[in-house]
Protein backbone atom coordinates (compact mmCIF):
# COMPACT_ATOMS: atom_id res chain seq x y z
CA UNK A 1 0.00 0.00 0.00
CA UNK A 2 2.76 2.42 0.95
CA UNK A 3 4.66 1.64 -2.27
CA UNK A 4 1.62 2.35 -4.47
CA UNK A 5 1.09 5.70 -2.74
CA UNK A 6 4.66 6.69 -3.42
CA UNK A 7 4.19 5.67 -7.04
CA UNK A 8 1.17 7.95 -7.36
CA UNK A 9 3.15 10.73 -5.72
CA UNK A 10 5.97 10.57 -8.27
CA UNK A 11 3.40 10.38 -11.03
CA UNK A 12 1.85 13.66 -9.86
CA UNK A 13 5.21 15.39 -9.45
CA UNK A 14 7.21 13.81 -12.27
CA UNK A 15 8.61 17.17 -13.32
CA UNK A 16 10.43 17.57 -10.01
CA UNK A 17 13.79 15.94 -9.22
CA UNK A 18 15.47 15.56 -5.79
CA UNK A 19 18.69 17.19 -6.95
CA UNK A 20 19.65 18.36 -3.48
CA UNK A 21 20.23 14.80 -2.34
CA UNK A 22 22.07 13.45 -5.39
CA UNK A 23 25.83 13.07 -5.58
CA UNK A 24 27.82 13.22 -8.78
CA UNK A 25 29.23 9.82 -9.70
CA UNK A 26 32.14 11.41 -11.57
CA UNK A 27 33.82 12.96 -8.52
CA UNK A 28 36.90 11.15 -7.22
CA UNK A 29 39.57 11.68 -4.63
CA UNK A 30 41.79 13.61 -7.07
CA UNK A 31 39.40 16.58 -6.86
CA UNK A 32 39.56 16.76 -3.06
CA UNK A 33 41.13 19.77 -1.35
CA UNK A 34 43.76 19.54 1.35
CA UNK A 35 41.01 18.67 3.85
CA UNK A 36 41.06 15.15 2.44
CA UNK A 37 44.07 14.15 4.51
CA UNK A 38 42.87 15.69 7.76
CA UNK A 39 41.45 13.63 10.65
CA UNK A 40 37.67 13.30 10.67
CA UNK A 41 37.39 15.30 13.90
CA UNK A 42 39.14 18.31 12.29
CA UNK A 43 36.94 18.09 9.20
CA UNK A 44 33.80 18.11 11.37
CA UNK A 45 35.02 21.12 13.36
CA UNK A 46 35.63 23.08 10.16
CA UNK A 47 32.30 21.97 8.67
CA UNK A 48 30.43 23.14 11.77
CA UNK A 49 31.49 26.74 11.03
CA UNK A 50 30.23 26.70 7.43
CA UNK A 51 26.95 28.13 6.21
CA UNK A 52 24.56 25.87 4.35
CA UNK A 53 25.66 26.70 0.78
CA UNK A 54 29.36 26.52 1.65
CA UNK A 55 28.87 23.16 3.35
CA UNK A 56 27.05 21.82 0.29
CA UNK A 57 29.92 22.94 -1.94
CA UNK A 58 32.44 21.22 0.32
CA UNK A 59 30.44 18.00 0.36
CA UNK A 60 30.39 17.84 -3.44
CA UNK A 61 34.17 18.05 -3.83
CA UNK A 62 34.68 14.33 -3.22
CA UNK A 63 32.93 11.27 -1.89
CA UNK A 64 35.05 11.06 1.26
CA UNK A 65 34.18 14.60 2.36
CA UNK A 66 30.58 13.94 1.40
CA UNK A 67 30.52 11.08 3.89
CA UNK A 68 32.56 12.81 6.60
CA UNK A 69 30.32 15.89 6.66
CA UNK A 70 27.06 13.95 6.73
CA UNK A 71 26.40 14.66 10.40
CA UNK A 72 27.07 18.39 9.99
CA UNK A 73 24.77 18.52 6.98
CA UNK A 74 22.13 16.60 8.89
CA UNK A 75 22.07 19.33 11.54
CA UNK A 76 20.51 21.65 8.94
CA UNK A 77 17.65 19.17 8.65
CA UNK A 78 16.71 19.21 12.34
CA UNK A 79 13.71 21.39 11.46
CA UNK A 80 12.27 20.98 7.98
CA UNK A 81 9.72 23.50 6.62
CA UNK A 82 6.58 22.21 4.93
CA UNK A 83 4.01 24.36 3.13
CA UNK A 84 2.15 21.40 1.57
CA UNK A 85 3.18 22.51 -1.92
CA UNK A 86 4.22 19.82 -4.39
CA UNK A 87 7.85 20.94 -4.12
CA UNK A 88 8.04 20.83 -0.32
CA UNK A 89 6.23 17.49 -0.16
CA UNK A 90 8.56 15.96 -2.73
CA UNK A 91 11.61 17.35 -0.92
CA UNK A 92 10.39 15.86 2.36
CA UNK A 93 9.80 12.51 0.69
CA UNK A 94 13.29 12.54 -0.80
CA UNK A 95 14.75 13.12 2.67
CA UNK A 96 12.61 10.35 4.17
CA UNK A 97 13.81 7.89 1.53
CA UNK A 98 17.48 8.66 2.19
CA UNK A 99 18.85 5.91 4.42
CA UNK A 100 21.11 8.29 6.38
CA UNK A 101 19.45 11.71 6.28
CA UNK A 102 15.99 10.57 7.37
CA UNK A 103 17.16 10.12 10.96
CA UNK A 104 18.24 13.77 11.33
CA UNK A 105 14.79 15.34 10.95
CA UNK A 106 13.36 16.13 14.38
CA UNK A 107 10.71 18.76 13.71
CA UNK A 108 8.25 19.53 10.92
CA UNK A 109 7.43 23.26 10.69
CA UNK A 110 4.23 23.89 8.75
CA UNK A 111 4.15 27.41 7.36
CA UNK A 112 4.36 29.59 4.27
CA UNK A 113 6.25 32.79 5.01
CA UNK A 114 5.43 34.39 1.67
CA UNK A 115 1.64 34.64 1.76
CA UNK A 116 0.45 32.27 4.47
CA UNK A 117 -1.51 29.90 2.23
CA UNK A 118 -0.63 26.20 2.31
CA UNK A 119 -0.81 23.68 -0.52
CA UNK A 120 -1.55 26.28 -3.20
CA UNK A 121 -0.56 24.17 -6.24
CA UNK A 122 -2.54 21.05 -5.29
CA UNK A 123 -6.23 20.25 -5.13
CA UNK A 124 -7.74 19.50 -1.73
CA UNK A 125 -11.11 17.78 -1.37
CA UNK A 126 -13.61 19.47 0.95
CA UNK A 127 -17.11 18.71 2.16
CA UNK A 128 -20.09 20.93 1.37
CA UNK A 129 -19.50 22.73 4.68
CA UNK A 130 -15.94 23.62 3.67
CA UNK A 131 -14.17 21.19 6.00
CA UNK A 132 -11.19 19.26 4.66
CA UNK A 133 -11.95 15.63 3.84
CA UNK A 134 -9.62 12.99 5.25
CA UNK A 135 -8.33 10.62 4.15
CA UNK A 136 -7.20 11.65 0.67
CA UNK A 137 -4.19 10.55 -1.37
CA UNK A 138 -1.80 13.36 -0.45
CA UNK A 139 -2.54 12.93 3.27
CA UNK A 140 -1.86 9.20 3.05
CA UNK A 141 1.43 9.88 1.27
CA UNK A 142 2.49 12.27 4.05
CA UNK A 143 1.64 9.56 6.59
CA UNK A 144 4.00 7.15 4.82
CA UNK A 145 6.72 9.81 4.74
CA UNK A 146 6.45 10.52 8.48
CA UNK A 147 6.77 6.81 9.22
CA UNK A 148 10.23 6.90 7.62
CA UNK A 149 11.36 9.99 9.58
CA UNK A 150 12.16 7.92 12.63
CA UNK A 151 13.16 10.83 14.92
CA UNK A 152 10.60 13.42 13.79
CA UNK A 153 8.45 13.85 16.88
CA UNK A 154 7.84 17.61 16.95
CA UNK A 155 5.40 19.69 14.93
CA UNK A 156 4.83 23.41 14.51
CA UNK A 157 1.79 24.97 12.83
CA UNK A 158 2.44 28.61 12.03
CA UNK A 159 -0.77 30.15 10.70
CA UNK A 160 -0.62 33.42 8.80
CA UNK A 161 -3.49 33.67 6.33
CA UNK A 162 -6.39 35.25 8.21
CA UNK A 163 -9.46 34.74 6.00
CA UNK A 164 -9.97 31.09 6.82
CA UNK A 165 -13.69 31.20 6.01
CA UNK A 166 -12.71 31.72 2.35
CA UNK A 167 -10.70 28.50 2.10
CA UNK A 168 -11.46 26.49 -1.03
CA UNK A 169 -10.05 23.41 -2.72
CA UNK A 170 -7.11 25.53 -3.90
CA UNK A 171 -5.27 25.82 -0.60
CA UNK A 172 -5.18 24.88 3.10
CA UNK A 173 -5.37 26.87 6.31
CA UNK A 174 -4.10 26.40 9.84
CA UNK A 175 -7.03 24.31 11.05
CA UNK A 176 -6.66 22.08 7.97
CA UNK A 177 -3.00 21.44 8.83
CA UNK A 178 -4.00 20.52 12.38
CA UNK A 179 -6.70 18.19 11.06
CA UNK A 180 -4.19 16.42 8.80
CA UNK A 181 -1.79 15.92 11.71
CA UNK A 182 -4.50 14.56 13.99
CA UNK A 183 -5.73 12.20 11.29
CA UNK A 184 -2.24 10.77 10.80
CA UNK A 185 -1.77 10.42 14.55
CA UNK A 186 -5.18 8.72 14.86
CA UNK A 187 -4.35 6.19 12.14
CA UNK A 188 -0.80 5.41 13.26
CA UNK A 189 -0.65 6.30 16.99
CA UNK A 190 2.34 8.39 15.92
CA UNK A 191 4.20 9.53 19.09
CA UNK A 192 4.40 13.33 19.43
CA UNK A 193 6.91 14.92 21.83
CA UNK A 194 6.38 18.62 21.06
CA UNK A 195 3.52 20.59 19.50
CA UNK A 196 3.35 24.31 18.73
CA UNK A 197 0.25 26.11 17.45
CA UNK A 198 1.52 29.53 16.59
CA UNK A 199 -0.19 32.45 14.89
CA UNK A 200 2.04 34.17 12.35
CA UNK A 201 2.61 37.64 10.96
CA UNK A 202 2.81 38.46 7.27
CA UNK A 203 2.36 41.54 5.10
CA UNK A 204 1.82 43.73 8.12
CA UNK A 205 -1.05 41.66 9.54
CA UNK A 206 -0.72 41.42 13.26
CA UNK A 207 -4.06 41.20 15.00
CA UNK A 208 -6.46 39.71 12.46
CA UNK A 209 -4.86 36.38 11.69
CA UNK A 210 -6.18 33.31 13.43
CA UNK A 211 -7.01 29.63 13.24
CA UNK A 212 -10.73 29.01 12.81
CA UNK A 213 -11.83 27.25 16.00
CA UNK A 214 -15.04 25.86 14.54
CA UNK A 215 -12.99 23.72 12.17
CA UNK A 216 -11.02 22.07 14.96
CA UNK A 217 -12.49 18.60 15.40
CA UNK A 218 -13.06 17.69 19.07
CA UNK A 219 -14.15 14.06 18.35
CA UNK A 220 -10.79 13.50 16.62
CA UNK A 221 -9.09 14.04 19.98
CA UNK A 222 -11.07 11.14 21.45
CA UNK A 223 -9.75 8.53 19.02
CA UNK A 224 -7.53 5.85 20.53
CA UNK A 225 -4.65 6.56 18.16
CA UNK A 226 -4.67 10.26 19.03
CA UNK A 227 -4.83 9.48 22.73
CA UNK A 228 -1.87 7.12 22.39
CA UNK A 229 0.18 9.56 20.31
CA UNK A 230 -0.52 12.62 22.46
CA UNK A 231 0.02 10.70 25.69
CA UNK A 232 3.75 11.15 24.99
CA UNK A 233 3.47 14.90 24.39
CA UNK A 234 5.92 16.73 26.67
CA UNK A 235 5.86 20.32 25.38
CA UNK A 236 2.83 22.30 24.18
CA UNK A 237 2.88 25.90 22.94
CA UNK A 238 -0.39 27.75 22.31
CA UNK A 239 -0.13 31.17 20.73
CA UNK A 240 -3.77 32.13 20.30
CA UNK A 241 -5.63 35.25 19.29
CA UNK A 242 -9.20 35.44 18.01
CA UNK A 243 -9.47 31.68 17.61
CA UNK A 244 -9.58 31.26 21.39
CA UNK A 245 -13.27 32.15 21.48
CA UNK A 246 -14.23 29.16 19.37
CA UNK A 247 -11.60 26.65 20.49
CA UNK A 248 -11.70 26.62 24.30
CA UNK A 249 -13.34 23.19 24.44
CA UNK A 250 -10.91 21.82 21.85
CA UNK A 251 -7.93 23.18 23.80
CA UNK A 252 -9.16 21.61 27.03
CA UNK A 253 -9.49 18.24 25.29
CA UNK A 254 -6.03 18.60 23.78
CA UNK A 255 -4.48 19.19 27.20
CA UNK A 256 -6.54 16.36 28.67
CA UNK A 257 -5.00 13.99 26.12
CA UNK A 258 -1.45 15.19 26.93
CA UNK A 259 -1.09 13.18 30.12
CA UNK A 260 2.74 13.37 30.10
CA UNK A 261 2.93 17.11 29.48
CA UNK A 262 5.74 18.83 31.40
CA UNK A 263 6.06 22.19 29.58
CA UNK A 264 3.10 24.45 28.78
CA UNK A 265 3.49 27.81 27.06
CA UNK A 266 0.34 29.91 26.56
CA UNK A 267 0.35 33.29 24.82
CA UNK A 268 -3.24 34.47 24.61
CA UNK A 269 -2.74 38.12 23.56
CA UNK A 270 -5.02 39.44 26.32
CA UNK A 271 -8.10 38.02 24.65
CA UNK A 272 -11.33 38.50 26.60
CA UNK A 273 -12.05 34.77 26.87
CA UNK A 274 -8.67 33.88 28.36
CA UNK A 275 -10.10 33.80 31.93
CA UNK A 276 -12.74 31.33 30.74
CA UNK A 277 -10.07 28.98 29.39
CA UNK A 278 -8.15 28.90 32.67
CA UNK A 279 -11.33 28.48 34.71
CA UNK A 280 -12.43 25.62 32.45
CA UNK A 281 -9.05 23.90 32.75
CA UNK A 282 -9.13 24.23 36.52
CA UNK A 283 -12.68 22.95 36.94
CA UNK A 284 -12.23 20.10 34.46
CA UNK A 285 -9.31 18.77 36.51
CA UNK A 286 -7.30 17.96 33.37
CA UNK A 287 -4.03 19.71 34.18
CA UNK A 288 -0.93 17.47 34.30
CA UNK A 289 1.91 18.03 36.81
CA UNK A 290 3.91 20.57 34.83
CA UNK A 291 7.59 21.28 35.42
CA UNK A 292 7.63 24.48 33.36
CA UNK A 293 4.82 27.02 32.92
CA UNK A 294 5.12 30.06 30.66
CA UNK A 295 2.18 32.48 30.54
CA UNK A 296 2.15 35.62 28.40
CA UNK A 297 -0.54 38.20 27.67
CA UNK A 298 -3.15 36.41 29.78
CA UNK A 299 -5.87 37.54 32.14
CA UNK A 300 -7.46 35.66 35.03
CA UNK A 301 -10.98 36.05 36.36
CA UNK A 302 -9.84 36.60 39.95
CA UNK A 303 -7.00 36.17 42.40
CA UNK A 304 -8.66 33.00 43.66
CA UNK A 305 -8.92 31.63 40.13
CA UNK A 306 -5.24 32.35 39.52
CA UNK A 307 -4.20 30.58 42.72
CA UNK A 308 -6.47 27.60 41.98
CA UNK A 309 -4.86 27.24 38.54
CA UNK A 310 -1.31 27.45 39.90
CA UNK A 311 -2.08 25.05 42.74
CA UNK A 312 -2.18 22.12 40.30
CA UNK A 313 1.59 22.39 39.85
CA UNK A 314 2.51 22.91 43.49
CA UNK A 315 4.74 19.87 43.90
CA UNK A 316 6.12 19.64 40.36
CA UNK A 317 6.86 23.14 39.01
CA UNK A 318 10.52 24.09 38.54
CA UNK A 319 10.22 27.05 36.13
CA UNK A 320 7.58 29.81 36.20
CA UNK A 321 7.47 32.69 33.72
CA UNK A 322 4.76 35.38 33.90
CA UNK A 323 4.78 38.17 31.30
CA UNK A 324 2.02 40.73 30.70
CA UNK A 325 -0.38 38.93 33.03
CA UNK A 326 -3.42 40.98 34.10
CA UNK A 327 -4.51 40.77 37.73
CA UNK A 328 -5.72 43.37 40.17
CA UNK A 329 -2.97 45.49 41.73
CA UNK A 330 -3.85 44.27 45.21
CA UNK A 331 -3.93 40.74 43.85
CA UNK A 332 -0.29 40.96 42.76
CA UNK A 333 0.79 42.45 46.06
CA UNK A 334 -1.03 39.59 47.77
CA UNK A 335 0.19 36.66 45.66
CA UNK A 336 3.88 37.51 45.22
CA UNK A 337 4.76 36.68 48.86
CA UNK A 338 3.02 33.32 48.48
CA UNK A 339 4.94 32.10 45.44
CA UNK A 340 7.65 30.38 47.47
CA UNK A 341 5.08 28.48 49.53
CA UNK A 342 3.10 27.62 46.40
CA UNK A 343 6.15 26.18 44.61
CA UNK A 344 8.74 24.81 47.05
CA UNK A 345 10.76 23.20 44.22
CA UNK A 346 11.01 26.33 42.07
CA UNK A 347 14.49 26.97 40.61
CA UNK A 348 13.74 29.60 37.94
CA UNK A 349 11.27 32.48 37.84
CA UNK A 350 10.53 35.41 35.54
CA UNK A 351 8.14 38.24 36.47
CA UNK A 352 7.86 40.82 33.71
CA UNK A 353 5.36 43.55 32.82
CA UNK A 354 2.80 42.42 35.37
CA UNK A 355 -0.43 44.33 34.73
CA UNK A 356 -2.50 45.68 37.59
CA UNK A 357 -5.81 47.53 37.62
CA UNK A 358 -7.16 48.71 34.27
CA UNK A 359 -8.37 52.12 35.46
CA UNK A 360 -5.98 53.65 35.86
CA UNK A 361 -3.73 51.27 33.97
CA UNK A 362 -0.95 50.18 36.33
CA UNK A 363 2.20 48.09 36.25
CA UNK A 364 4.07 46.32 39.00
CA UNK A 365 7.62 47.68 39.21
CA UNK A 366 10.62 46.89 41.41
CA UNK A 367 12.30 50.30 41.86
CA UNK A 368 14.31 49.53 45.01
CA UNK A 369 15.57 46.07 44.16
CA UNK A 370 19.15 47.33 43.59
CA UNK A 371 19.30 48.66 47.15
CA UNK A 372 19.23 45.20 48.67
CA UNK A 373 22.50 43.60 49.69
CA UNK A 374 22.77 40.30 47.90
CA UNK A 375 25.24 37.44 47.81
CA UNK A 376 27.39 36.73 44.79
CA UNK A 377 25.20 33.72 43.90
CA UNK A 378 22.08 35.91 43.81
CA UNK A 379 23.76 38.59 41.70
CA UNK A 380 24.99 35.98 39.24
CA UNK A 381 21.53 34.49 38.77
CA UNK A 382 19.40 37.63 38.56
CA UNK A 383 18.62 39.88 35.58
CA UNK A 384 16.35 42.90 35.08
CA UNK A 385 13.95 44.29 32.48
CA UNK A 386 13.25 48.00 31.96
CA UNK A 387 10.47 49.90 30.22
CA UNK A 388 9.64 53.56 29.61
CA UNK A 389 6.44 54.02 31.58
CA UNK A 390 4.69 57.35 31.98
CA UNK A 391 7.69 59.35 30.96
CA UNK A 392 10.38 57.59 32.95
CA UNK A 393 12.50 54.46 32.80
CA UNK A 394 11.09 51.87 35.16
CA UNK A 395 12.36 48.47 36.26
CA UNK A 396 9.33 46.32 35.45
CA UNK A 397 10.79 42.84 35.27
CA UNK A 398 13.00 40.44 37.22
CA UNK A 399 14.37 37.04 36.35
CA UNK A 400 16.21 34.67 38.65
CA UNK A 401 17.62 31.17 38.24
CA UNK A 402 19.56 29.57 41.04
CA UNK A 403 19.51 27.57 44.26
CA UNK A 404 18.54 30.39 46.65
CA UNK A 405 15.00 31.03 45.42
CA UNK A 406 13.76 31.90 48.90
CA UNK A 407 16.15 34.86 49.24
CA UNK A 408 15.57 36.02 45.66
CA UNK A 409 11.79 36.03 46.07
CA UNK A 410 12.05 37.85 49.39
CA UNK A 411 14.00 40.64 47.66
CA UNK A 412 11.52 40.77 44.77
CA UNK A 413 8.50 40.91 47.07
CA UNK A 414 9.92 43.67 49.26
CA UNK A 415 10.66 45.76 46.16
CA UNK A 416 7.29 45.39 44.40
CA UNK A 417 5.35 48.63 43.87
CA UNK A 418 2.44 49.75 41.70
CA UNK A 419 3.28 52.46 39.20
Amino acid sequence: MARSRRGRFFGIFSSLRPSLLSVSQDLDQDTCPSLYGMPMEIVEIIANFLQYKSLCSLRLTCRLLYERTLRCFGAFLATVPLDFSSHSLQRLQAISNHRYLNRYVQCLSIMNQTHGKLGIDLRWDRSSSGCLIVPQDIVDILSDVLALLVNCRSFEVHHIYRQEHQYTSNFLGGSDAIKILLYIIAETAFPVKSLMLERGVARGWRYGDHIHGERLDIPALHKLGVRAGLSQLQSLTLNYHKELESSIDWTCELIRAATSLTILTARLNEFDNAPLLFDRLTLANVLPPLKELVLESCEFSSLEGFIAFLHYFRSSLRTLSLTRIRLSTNGWISILPRLRDLFPSLTSIKLHHLRGDKRPDTLISFPDIHKHKTSFEIRQGISYYYKNWRGKRSLVGVRYSGPDMETALRIVVSSARAC
